[in-house]
């Protein structure tokens, strides 16, 4: 098996993964040598995922990958579709645990409880996130709250991206 930058020019599917729980542990059980506990975006392609509508990878840059000539970003976003997910929600930049929290609350809560599409869930948690920046910029203007998330709040709005296989 090819490493580092050797393995980066033959495969851009091995720079972009998942670590599973457990993964820290490997070695201290009887894992298996082939198990390593990180699905990469190449294991990650062999899966079927035909029956998967939504997978949402709320950690930081999960929308990042591997630009390769003719193929586009290859990275967890592609993998997850390549192997049948149908939507997929990553994002583009780090963001804080409690804008993604605030993000991810609104948009399981328009999807799932009020049965609305991922695509308008996402827009209601990306309007949600831009009010939320409103309230605690004025909060912040009245002294009530010095956060550095908070200053910077309304940025999140756009972090959060979803792409969809249309057929």
């Amino acid at each position: 098996m090819l490493r580092g930058a050797e393995a980066g020019r033959e495969n851009p599917g091995l720079f972009s993964g998942l670590a599973m729980a457990g993964a820290n542990r490997v070695g201290q059980s009887d894992d298996t040598e082939d198990e390593d506990g990180i699905l990469i975006a190449e294991e990650l392609i062999a899966q079927n995922l035909d029956g998967v509508r939504l997978v949402v990878l709320s950690a930081c840059e999960t929308d990042l990958g591997k630009a390769s000539a003719g193929e586009g970003l290859l990275g967890l976003q592609r993998a997850f579709q390549a192997a049948g997910a149908r939507t997929v929600v990553a994002s583009l930049w780090s963001v804080p645990d409690e804008a993604t929290r605030v993000s991810m609350e609104r948009f399981y809560q328009t999807h799932w409880k009020d049965n609305r599409s991922e695509l308008d869930a996402l827009r209601e948690a990306q309007l949600n996130v831009t009010r939320e920046g409103r309230r605690r910029s004025i909060q912040r203007e009245r002294g009530e709250t010095d956060s550095p998330t908070n200053k910077l709040f309304s940025q999140y709005w756009a972090a959060f991206v979803l792409s969809r296989d249309w057929r």
